[in-house]
């Protein structure tokens, strides 16, 4: 089971990750694979967030090389 704090985490930026995957993306399949991606990328880097941004910053970049990833194999 996930930790409560991390639930909380994913609760409360689902829509800010979706919503930056559906525009890069432009389709919602896409979009929530990536962003179950990002936040299964979050979660394995969780202890390697220094707080040097803030944490909606982090995964924002997190779902923007996420989707930069899946157009890339598109290309492929």
């Amino acid at each position: 089971m996930a930790d409560p704090d991390f639930r909380e985490l994913v609760e409360k930026h689902t829509n800010m990750v979706y919503s930056v995957a559906l525009r890069m993306l432009g389709n919602p399949h896409d979009a929530e694979d990536a962003t179950q991606d990002t936040f299964l990328s979050a979660f394995k880097s969780l202890k390697s967030f220094r707080g040097q941004s803030s944490l909606s910053t982090w995964l924002y970049r997190i779902a923007v090389n996420s989707c930069l990833m899946r157009l890339r194999k598109e290309k492929k």
